[in-house]
């Protein structure tokens, strides 16, 4: 999942704030609440 421009950053290997959030909620290491606090 890519949002706007950030073509350079993800052919790095780099992932957004979004991506990470919902691998830890994936992981259970979070909540679904949590993540869309501080992502939206």
């Amino acid at each position: 999942m890519t949002l706007g421009n950030q073509g350079s950053s993800a052919r790095k290997g780099m992932k957004t704030l979004l991506e990470v959030a919902a691998e830890k909620v994936a992981e259970g290491i979070t909540y679904f609440e949590e993540m869309y606090r501080v992502v939206f």
